[in-house]
């Protein structure tokens, strides 16, 4: 029996022109960690690629879920695991609000199931899933000796109507950290761990306050003890524990940002997380095998049920919020709705297309049956899986002519990237696509 850690890193599973986002890569050095803490061994760790959990046929191990999984969930690999895997499920966030049976059984048969969003924790209660509030493991990273001279403001993807409410004393000091990268965009010999780890690098030794728009940025920053200030186009149930603690704005109050936040004290919450989490492995461990206990200097980190259940519950007490319901939207919203009223008639018989499938299709689907009634959708495209729409099963991006007269939609910021050169390559105008995207604030944005 060994352990293993999940690479779901974009750049890794997917096109090899794909966007990399460190976020996950953040999360593979948090399950790390818990492990050192628990004196496993690094030559009993292994590492599985998100796009080889089905396939997985190595030495059995035990495998720390923490991941978002996305509303097209019903051929996520994590539930088509290999059965030399065991799943733990740490830390999962999802938006979809029903499952399947198949997907009920697993979960059940590894419940207690750890949440990152109490929208998750709900989905968990409603199917009659034992779960509990996790937050993200990544806030349970080390402190480690931050540099208290630092004098930074990192700003890492911030959506650029903030701009005008930056004070003149903080741009001078900004450096700009990209959070989602493509492959040819990184330095040369550097690849997306080794990225990621410049990246933590400069929070440690250089920032003295993060302002992000990022999930997982915000919570490297809250792990490192830094001041950060979490800036949205809106408001989702990802970030609702994170607003239960301030320093979260949007579009409606960034007029009132207060930019000299103070760093959050997190101690408790970080023991209660790694208390919940080294349990959960350890009996995930002792269910396989009760005597192939690899750990026994750390055999008290295995909680018994009472316990685990007054963590978990007091866990729950420090991460909940009452807004947690409001799903919201993804930042380009917004923007599909602008394209579409300009380029398109109420009149005319569109025919349409999504590429993905997540929260803003279900939005921008019902924004257009409701308004542009005589609109079509009449294809959905993935390039890794097959996921039906409205009936409408996917099909490959290849499958795309410049003849098809079709208006699409590319909803995943993965696919982007593929999505623009295809789109070249076959000739299509400008007006007969919309490329899901968000605009930061960058270094020319402060010289204009």
């Amino acid at each position: 029996m060994k352990f293993a850690v999940l690479n779901s890193d974009t750049a890794q599973n997917r096109l090899s022109d794909a966007e990399t986002n460190v976020g996950a890569i953040y999360m593979t050095r948090s399950v790390m960690n818990i492990y050192s803490e628990l004196g496993i061994p690094q030559d009993m760790i292994v590492e599985i690629k998100a796009c080889e959990v089905e396939d997985y046929d190595g030495e059995d191990v035990i495998l720390p879920i923490c991941i978002h999984i996305p509303r097209s969930h019903e051929n996520n690999s994590i539930f088509k695991a290999s059965l030399k895997i065991k799943p733990v499920f740490l830390a999962i966030s999802m938006t979809e609000t029903k499952l399947t049976e198949e997907q009920i059984n697993l979960l059940k048969s590894n419940q207690p199931i750890g949440c990152r969003d109490e929208h998750t924790l709900s989905i968990m209660k409603n199917h009659g899933i034992n779960g509990y509030l996790m937050g993200c493991l990544v806030t349970s990273l080390p402190k480690g000796v931050r540099n208290i001279n630092a004098d930074k403001v990192i700003f890492s993807d911030v959506p650029v109507f903030a701009h005008k409410y930056v004070p003149e004393g903080i741009k001078k000091d900004v450096i700009f950290v990209k959070q989602e990268i493509t492959l040819d965009e990184l330095p040369d010999g550097i690849g997306p761990s080794e990225y990621a780890d410049m990246i933590m690098s400069v929070y440690k030794n250089d920032a003295r306050l993060v302002v992000t728009s990022r999930f997982h940025a915000a919570a490297l920053a809250i792990a490192y003890k830094i001041p950060y200030i979490l800036i949205t186009e809106a408001y989702t149930y990802r970030f609702s524990w994170l607003k239960r603690y301030g320093n979260f704005y949007t579009r409606e109050n960034a007029a009132s940002i207060n930019w000299d936040p103070g760093p959050l004290d997190f101690s408790v919450q970080k023991r209660l997380m790694k208390q919940l989490a080294k349990s959960q492995i350890l009996d995930a461990l002792n269910s396989i095998d009760e005597n192939n206990i690899v750990m026994t200097q750390n055999e008290p980190s295995r909680l018994n049920p009472k316990d685990f259940e007054k963590a978990s519950h007091n866990l729950f007490n420090l991460l909940s919020y009452n807004d947690w319901a409001n799903v919201g939207l993804i930042d380009y919203y917004d923007g599909a709705i602008d394209f579409i009223e300009k380029h398109w008639q109420e009149t005319e018989n569109t025919k349409y297309a999504f590429w993905g499938v997540n929260n803003n299709v279900e939005a921008i689907y019902e924004y257009i049956t409701e308004k542009y009634p005589n609109a079509k959708l009449v294809k959905v495209y993935d390039s890794k899986q097959t996921i039906i729409f409205r009936d409408i099963i996917s099909e490959t991006p290849e499958n795309i002519s410049k003849n098809d007269n079709i208006i699409i939609f590319v909803t995943t910021f993965v696919a982007k990237s593929a999505a623009a050169k295809l789109f070249n390559e076959r000739g299509l105008c400008d007006n007969s696509y919309y490329l899901c995207d968000r605009e930061y604030i960058n270094e020319a944005t402060f010289d204009n």
